[in-house]
C-alpha cells in the first residue's frame, strides 16, 4: 500500500476517533456552566465518560502516528527538517495531553473542577501548534505551498486565539490533521 494513502488514512482516522471521543459524551461536560449538572453527569455515565476519553487517548496516538509516517514522506528533501521538528513538537505535546486525558478517567471530577495542573494544557497547546507549524513548514517547502501556507497560518492563528483567549478547544487542533490527511488521499 502507498505511504502517502496510508499516512492520509491515519491522519483522518485520528482526527475522526477523537472527535467520536469528544462527541460520544453530552457537551455540557465541557461547556456547560453549572457544576452540579455536570457532576450529576458523570455519576450518572461514569463508564460512557470514560469511554469516551480512551476514543480520545486513541485518536490522539493515531494522529501521532500519522505525522511520524509524514516523516518518511519528505525524507530526502528540504522540507525534511521542519518536517522533524513539527512531528517532535506534535509528539511531545500530545505526551502532555494524554497526561490530561488519562487524569480525566482516573479523576474524572477534576475536569468539572478544572482541577488539572495548570501549565499540563498550555504545554500540550504550544508544542501541538508548533508541530503543525513545523509540518506547514514543510509542506510550504516542498512546493505544496496552499496546503503548506495554511496549515502554517491555521496552527498560528489557533495559537494566538489560545493566548488571548487563555484556551482553546482541543478539537479545533485536529482540524489540521484532518485537512492534511484529506490533502494526501487527494494529491
Amino acid at each position: 500500500m502507498d505511504i502517502i494513502l496510508v499516512t492520509g488514512i491515519f491522519l483522518i482516522l485520528g482526527t475522526v476517533l477523537t472527535y467520536g471521543g469528544f462527541g460520544s459524551f453530552p457537551p455540557i461536560i465541557y461547556t456547560g456552566k453549572n457544576m452540579q449538572e455536570k457532576l450529576n453527569l458523570l455519576a450518572a455515565q461514569p463508564r460512557r465518560w470514560t469511554l469516551s476519553q480512551y476514543l480520545v487517548i486513541f485518536g490522539g496516538l493515531v494522529s501521532v502516528a500519522g505525522t511520524i509516517l509524514l516523516v518518511f514522506l519528505f525524507r530526502g528533501s528540504q522540507g525534511f527538517l521542519p518536517a522533524i521538528i513539527g512531528t517532535a513538537g506534535f509528539f511531545l505535546g500530545h505526551v502532555f495531553w494524554i497526561w490530561i486525558v488519562i487524569l480525566r478517567i482516573v479523576k474524572p471530577k477534576r475536569q468539572v473542577t478544572g482541577e488539572f495542573p495548570g501549565w499540563l494544557f498550555p504545554s500540550f497547546s504550544f508544542l501541538a501548534q508548533l508541530g503543525m507549524a513545523g509540518l506547514g513548514v514543510a509542506f510550504w517547502l516542498q512546493g505544496h505551498l496552499v496546503l503548506g501556507i495554511g496549515i502554517f497560518s491555521w496552527a498560528a492563528l489557533i495559537f494566538l486565539l489560545f493566548l488571548k483567549s487563555k484556551g482553546m478547544p482541543p478539537f479545533v487542533y485536529y482540524l489540521a490533521t484532518l485537512v492534511i490527511g484529506v490533502a494526501l488521499l487527494f494529491s
